[in-house]
C-alpha cells in the first residue's frame, strides 16, 4: 500500500550532499494525481476559453469586416462608377485594402467622366460639324445663283459697251473668285 521516495539533498553550489527516504501511503500519491488531473483540466478550460476569445475577436474584427467588404464590392456597377468603401479607418491590411480600392475607384470614376466628357464633346463637334456643313451648302446654293446672274450680266455689258468691258472684266474675275471659294 505505500510507496517508497528518495529525494536528493544539495548545497548552495549544487553538489548532492545527501538524500532522504520516506515513504508515502497510497491515499497520498492518489491526492497529488487528484490535483495533477485537475490543473490540467483548469488548463484546458482556460484554453478553450482563450481559443473562444479569439474566435469570436477574429470574428468582428476581421470575419464580419471582410464580409461587409465582400458585399459591397459585389454591389459595385463599372456602368454607373464605383463607391467608396467606409471602413472604420483602421491601418491594418484590411484598411490598407480598403484605402487602395477607394483611391483605384476614385480613379477609375474620374476616368469614367473624362472619357463622358469627352464623348459629349466629340458629339457636340459633329453636330457642330454637320451644322456648318449644312449652313455652307445651303449658303453656296443660294449665293451661287445671284453670283452667276452677276457674271452673265457682266457678259452682257461687255458685249453691249467695250469701253466698259475692262470693268466689266473685273466684275466676271471677282465673282468668279468668289465661286470658286464657295465650291
Amino acid at each position: 500500500d505505500d510507496r517508497h521516495l528518495l529525494v536528493a539533498l544539495h548545497d548552495d553550489r549544487g553538489d548532492i550532499v545527501g538524500a532522504l527516504h520516506g515513504r508515502a501511503p497510497r491515499a497520498v500519491a492518489k491526492l497529488g494525481a487528484n490535483a495533477i488531473f485537475l490543473a490540467m483540466l483548469v488548463f484546458a478550460a482556460a484554453a478553450a476559453c482563450v481559443l473562444v476569445i479569439l474566435w469570436l475577436l477574429i470574428g468582428r474584427i476581421v470575419v464580419s469586416r471582410l464580409r461587409a467588404l465582400s458585399h459591397h464590392l459585389a454591389a459595385q456597377d463599372a456602368d454607373r462608377g464605383f463607391t467608396p468603401f467606409t471602413d472604420c479607418g483602421s491601418h491594418d491590411e484590411i484598411g490598407e485594402f480598403v484605402r487602395i480600392y477607394n483611391e483605384g475607384s476614385a480613379a477609375f470614376n474620374e476616368t469614367r467622366a473624362r472619357e463622358r466628357r469627352a464623348d459629349i464633346e466629340r458629339e457636340a463637334a459633329y453636330d457642330a460639324n454637320r451644322l456648318k456643313s449644312a449652313f455652307l451648302a445651303n449658303v453656296s446654293q443660294k449665293l451661287r445663283q445671284p453670283l452667276s446672274a452677276v457674271i452673265e450680266c457682266a457678259e452682257l455689258i461687255a458685249e453691249e459697251s467695250p469701253e466698259a468691258a475692262a470693268d466689266a472684266d473685273a466684275i466676271q474675275r471677282s465673282t468668279g473668285q468668289v465661286l470658286s471659294c464657295i465650291n
